[in-house]
């Protein structure tokens, strides 16, 4: 009961957000980010921020975080653009996706079996990864085929999108699964004691991250038509961010959803397009996105906490009541 009611306290915080940012964004910018054209832009820039931010987001229900999951998207388009070539796109896929479930498998057993924090382990491979992009790249481009732009296409990649995400809807919010990762995040130690084995669930969900960004990395590539170090920059923020703009709490649980990632997300992708539109960039814009960080983490804090002590006094009501009636009961 107590966890039911906590949620619902932050239900509809996402579509608060979502809905203040873009009536921000549209006064801001005199009505432009509103214009249809506008819209098939921010859904077109938003597919890999959702598409990463749902994969990061079974990291994120347990408390961890991964932040390896940009450069490894630039990791596994480069792998795979060096075999579509000579083998296709279906095994340029099958690459991205073994790139990246490679290294969620390694991030996932260094986190679990070995302890080490899974800050110290993204931040590692986030350098490791762009550094050998640089190195591997300084030798000559590499360019997208036909096959490749021509994927770059809404018709093409908004089901690709959807077909992915519903899955992953599924499997977290419907499945046991699902439900042992967020076990985990209100209490990793009671979940272990329970019988979960909480190792292989944070092993798995780094998998899920890693295929992800994988994917990710197709998407990049299609994109910008050709390898560049820059690919996947500042996704990982981008998925925090939108984890913390659709209403879930930092530490995980319950409390996260998968629509409120995906709200998020756009979220995100509509304060950068309205921005862009009215000419803000560099350092404005990052103070204005520390201001709505911090702002929104606040006011999740505030929600959290007052639904936690409309439950406490509830809680002690039916106590009083359950005890009055036992002294009923007794005197009868």
């Amino acid at each position: 009961m107590k966890t039911k009611k906590r949620m619902s306290a932050t239900a509809f915080l996402p579509f608060i957000n979502i809905g203040t940012i873009i009536i921000i964004m549209a006064l801001l910018t005199g009505g432009k980010t509103l214009r249809p054209a506008n819209w098939v832009t921010i859904i077109e820039q938003s597919i890999t921020v959702i598409l990463g931010g749902v994969g990061a987001v079974f990291v994120m229900t347990t408390g961890s975080v991964d932040f390896s999951i940009g450069s490894l998207s630039c990791m596994a388009g480069m792998c795979a653009s060096m075999w579509v070539m000579q083998y296709g796109l279906v095994v340029m896929f099958l690459m991205a996706i073994a790139v990246g479930l490679i290294s969620g498998l390694f991030f996932g057993v260094a986190c679990s079996k070995f302890k080490v924090p899974s800050f110290m382990i993204g931040v590692a491979l986030q350098n490791g990864y762009r550094g050998f992009i640089a190195y591997y790249l300084a030798a000559g481009q590499i360019l997208g085929t036909p096959e490749v732009l021509n994927f770059d296409r809404m018709a093409v990649k908004l089901p690709v999108m959807i077909v992915i995400v519903a899955i992953c809807w599924y499997v977290f919010e419907y499945t046991r699964y699902g439900k042992y990762l967020k076990a985990m995040g209100e209490n990793e130690k009671c979940a272990r004691v329970s019988g979960i084995n909480t190792d292989n669930m944070r092993i798995i969900a780094y998998l899920i991250s890693g295929t992800m960004a994988g994917i990710c990395g197709i998407f990049f590539l299609a994109r910008v038509g050709g390898m560049s170090t820059k690919i996947g920059t500042g996704l990982e923020m981008r998925a925090l961010l939108a984890f913390i703009l659709g209403g879930a709490a930092i530490g995980g649980g319950f409390s996260v959803k998968m629509y409120k990632m995906v709200l998020g997300a756009l979220s995100v992708i509509i304060l950068e397009n309205g921005m862009t539109i009215a000419g803000i960039t560099g350092g404005t814009y990052q103070i204005i996105e520390a201001v709505l960080l911090i702002g929104v983490i606040a006011i999740n804090r505030f929600l959290t906490n007052k639904a936690i002590l409309r439950d406490e006094l509830e809680s002690k009501r039916l106590k009083a009541e359950a005890e009055a009636a036992a002294a009923a009961a007794a005197q009868g």
